[in-house]
């Protein structure tokens, strides 16, 4: 069990790749960023998923 990879991270924080897990990260927020915008500009029935409350 511990070479989970959150375990093992933790106990080998000098082989994490930081700037990759920072990346990751930025393409998740753009990916909502689009989703979001997308349901806003009504082009996308899925951005109800991203976060959006109802206005019903």
């Amino acid at each position: 069990m511990s070479l989970l990879p959150d375990r093992w991270a933790a106990t080998h924080p000098q082989h994490v790749q930081h700037e990759r897990l920072a990346e990751k990260h930025q393409v998740a927020e753009d990916k909502q960023y689009y989703r979001l915008q997308a349901g806003l500009a009504g082009m996308h029935s899925y951005a109800s998923t991203a976060g959006l409350p109802s206005t019903e």
